[in-house]
C-alpha cells in the first residue's frame, strides 16, 4: 500500500494527546487491550500505559467530535452547518432537478416581439 493512502488511527489518551498512527502499527496494540491487557505497551518509540487509553478511533470520528466541541452541527443530509446556520440543504434528487431546470433555463432566452409578445428560442451553442 502506497504511503500516502495508509489509514491513519488516533489512540486518545485520558490526558488528551492524541498518538495518530498507521492502522497496522495499532494492530498490536488493538489486539493487547482486546485480551484485557493490563501495562505497558511499546509502539514504535512510545511506550504506553494501557490503563490511560481512551480509545482508538477513525480520523472521522474525531474530526465530528471536534467539529461538534466548535459548534458545529450535522444536518439530516449529512452536511456540516456553523453554530446559528440555519439548513438550506436540498435532498440529492432535489438537488439533480433543480440543476436540470437550471440547465434549461440556461439554454434558452426569452425575446420580445414588436407587439410585445414573449417567446423562448434556443441560445446558439
Amino acid at each position: 500500500m502506497n504511503d500516502l493512502t495508509k489509514k491513519l488511527m488516533c489512540i486518545s489518551m485520558r490526558n488528551g494527546i492524541n498518538l495518530w498512527l498507521e492502522e497496522e502499527r495499532i494492530l498490536s496494540l488493538k489486539g493487547f487491550l482486546k485480551n484485557n491487557g493490563k501495562g505497558f505497551v511499546e509502539i514504535g518509540n512510545e511506550m504506553i500505559n494501557t490503563a490511560d487509553v481512551v480509545g482508538i478511533f477513525e480520523a472521522n470520528t474525531l474530526e465530528e467530535v471536534t467539529r461538534r466541541k466548535n459548534g458545529d452541527w450535522k444536518c439530516s443530509f449529512g452536511n456540516w452547518h456553523e453554530r446559528g446556520q440555519k439548513c438550506g440543504c436540498k435532498p440529492v434528487e432535489k438537488r439533480y432537478w433543480d440543476k436540470k431546470d437550471q440547465d434549461i433555463d440556461n439554454a434558452y432566452k426569452e425575446i420580445i416581439d414588436e407587439k410585445g409578445n414573449k417567446s423562448m428560442i434556443l441560445k446558439s451553442l
